[in-house]
């Protein structure tokens, strides 16, 4: 059985898209800088496609009934229930303190609450783009550091 293709020129870029049976498009060309593939969410579309439009290589994908929230390949940040956490560390952890942030916590078997090194961003920060473009380059400066460090120490594990 042949499987119809669909090319589509969207904002600059070729994508090329089959559909068979039950299955369904998950993915979402939202600007020439910007692709979702993923399940839709709003709220996701709304934080890449608006508020972070001013980056180019923003993406995100769809993770452990969230998504994650990409910039230029580097996670920066998770969505879950339509809520934004970004990436926090020494350097910015009193910033999110600050604002009355929280990490994300869920639990765990045996009913253990476990927090990631993700915090909340505030509502009026989600609402304000230039604060929360200056957070996510905070972030993404955060796992691009922690991504070179995890490969020199893989080099020279391999030594």
């Amino acid at each position: 059985m042949k499987v119809p293709l669909f090319l589509y020129y969207i904002f600059g870029k070729l994508s090329i898209f089959s559909f068979s049976g039950s299955a369904y498009l998950e993915a979402a060309i939202i600007s020439k800088h910007t692709t979702l593939n993923m399940k839709h969410s709003e709220f996701v579309e709304y934080i890449i496609g608006d508020q972070l439009a001013a980056f180019s290589g923003m993406s995100a994908r769809a993770m452990f009934g969230g998504f994650g929230v990409y910039r230029e390949g580097t996670i920066v940040g998770i969505v879950v229930d339509d809520e934004l956490f970004l990436k926090v560390d020494d350097r910015n952890r009193a910033l999110y303190e600050t604002m009355g942030s929280t990490p994300f916590t869920y639990m765990k078997k045996g009913d253990k609450a476990t927090s990631l090194s993700y915090w909340k961003v505030p509502s009026e920060v989600m609402e304000n783009r230039e604060e929360l473009c200056s957070l996510v380059d905070i972030s993404y400066a955060i796992n691009l550091e922690n991504a070179v460090k995890k490969e020199v120490k893989k080099k020279h594990t391999h030594e």
